[in-house]
C-alpha cells in the first residue's frame, strides 16, 4: 500500500511541474511577444524663432511674431514678361501693335479682324507657370445697328482649351445700351474684367482670349495682364527632424495653424532620408491637414528598407493666399515617430517647429 502512495504522491508532483513549466512557458512567450511589438512613441521638439529660421525659406516672414512664420508679400504680380505673346490675325493692323494688349497702358489697342470669328490673342509662358489672376479691358467697335459680340478667356490645360468664362454682350442702337454677363461695361464701351482661375494656383502653359462670335464688330484689347498668386515655402533643415539611431517609423504629423478657408491656405509635404542629403524622391502628394488634428504619414514616407533606417523627415511647408492681401499663420508642427527601443511604459514628447 505505501508503494502506490507513494507512486501516486510522484505522479502529483510530476503533474505539477508540468502545469508550472507549462504556464511559465506560455507567460515567457507572451511577455516575449509583447516585448517585441511595443515601441517608444516619441516627437522631436523644435521651439524658437531661431529653428524656422534654420531651413531654407522663400518670401516667408519669422520675425513680425517670433515663433510663427507668415507671407512676407502678400501681392499678386504680373508675369506678362515672361515667355511669348503672338495672334493669329490678318496683318492688318499690323502684328507689331501687339504689344499694346501687354504694355500697362488703357490708351493703346490691339484690334482682331472684324467678322472672323476664332481669332485670338495667346501669351504663351513657355513653361508651366502658376497662375491665380487675369485683368482683361476689351473695347466694342459698335456699328449703327444692333449686334452682338461675344469672347472666351481660356487656358491650356495640356490637351484642350478650358473656359475660364465666355462673354455674351448686347448692344442696342439708340441710345447706346450694352448688356454684359460678366465683368463691367462703361459708356465708351470699354468691357472690364477681373478673372480668378478656379485654382489661384493653378499652374498652365498658355492663356488666350477669343472672339467667339466674329459679327460686324471686331474686338479690341485694350490690356490683358496675367497675374501669378502669392505663396511663401519653408523647409525644415536637413537633420533638424532626426529619429536617432533607434528610430523605427514616421507615424504622425500635426500642425497649429490659423487658416482663413477661401482666402488663405497651407499646403505640406514630406521626404526621408538615411542621412540628411540623399532624399527620397519625389516629394509626397501634397497634404492638407487642419490645425490640431494629426495626420497619418506612415504611408506618405519611407521609414525602412531592410535594415535601412530613413530616420531623417524633412517638411515643406507652402502658405498661399487668394486676395493678394492676407497671409496664413503657422504656429508649430509636431512629428511623432516610433522607435525600436522597448520600454515598459512609452512616453511621449513633443516635435515642434514654432
Amino acid at each position: 500500500m505505501r508503494f502506490f502512495a507513494k507512486r501516486k504522491f510522484v505522479l502529483i508532483v510530476i503533474v505539477f511541474l508540468i502545469l508550472i513549466i507549462g504556464l511559465g512557458t506560455v507567460f515567457y512567450s507572451t511577455h516575449k511577444n509583447t516585448k517585441n511589438i511595443l515601441a517608444a512613441s516619441t516627437n522631436k521638439e523644435i521651439t524658437s524663432q531661431a529653428d524656422w529660421e534654420a531651413g531654407p525659406v522663400t518670401n516667408i516672414d519669422s520675425s513680425s511674431t517670433p515663433g510663427s512664420i507668415k507671407i512676407n508679400t502678400k501681392t499678386f504680380y504680373s508675369i506678362n514678361n515672361i515667355g511669348t505673346w503672338s495672334s493669329n490675325k490678318a496683318d492688318n493692323p499690323p502684328l507689331w501693335l501687339l504689344t499694346n494688349v501687354y504694355d500697362n497702358d488703357l490708351s493703346t489697342v490691339f484690334n482682331l479682324n472684324s467678322g472672323d470669328a476664332g481669332k485670338y490673342v495667346i501669351h504663351d509662358y513657355s513653361t508651366t507657370t502658376e497662375v491665380s489672376k487675369i485683368a482683361l479691358y476689351l473695347e466694342i467697335w459698335v456699328p449703327h445697328i444692333s449686334i452682338e459680340w461675344k469672347y472666351s478667356a481660356q487656358y491650356w490645360d495640356g490637351g484642350n482649351w478650358v473656359d475660364l468664362f465666355s462673354d455674351h454682350i448686347t448692344c442696342t442702337e439708340t441710345p447706346f445700351e450694352c448688356n454684359a454677363l460678366h465683368g463691367n461695361l462703361d459708356t465708351m464701351g470699354l468691357t472690364y474684367s477681373y478673372i480668378y482661375l478656379p485654382d489661384p494656383h493653378l499652374q498652365i502653359s498658355k492663356i488666350r482670349v477669343i472672339d467667339t462670335l466674329g459679327y460686324m464688330s471686331g474686338m479690341s484689347i485694350r490690356e490683358l495682364t496675367d497675374y501669378s498668386g502669392v505663396s511663401a515655402t519653408h523647409t525644415s533643415a536637413s537633420t533638424q527632424i532626426d529619429g536617432g539611431a533607434n528610430f523605427w517609423q514616421w507615424q504622425t504629423f500635426t500642425p497649429t495653424q490659423t487658416v482663413t478657408p477661401g482666402t488663405t491656405a497651407v499646403t505640406y509635404r514630406f521626404r526621408s532620408s538615411v542621412n540628411g542629403t540623399d532624399w527620397t524622391d519625389p516629394w509626397s502628394a501634397v497634404q492638407t491637414p487642419t490645425s490640431g488634428n494629426a495626420l497619418d504619414i506612415s504611408g506618405l514616407v519611407t521609414s525602412r528598407s531592410g535594415e535601412t533606417k530613413y530616420r531623417y523627415l524633412q517638411v515643406e511647408t507652402t502658405l498661399s493666399n487668394t486676395d493678394g492681401a492676407s497671409t496664413p499663420t503657422v504656429d508649430s508642427y509636431s512629428v511623432g515617430y516610433h522607435t525600436e527601443v522597448k520600454p515598459n511604459k512609452p512616453v511621449a514628447q513633443t516635435a515642434v517647429i514654432q
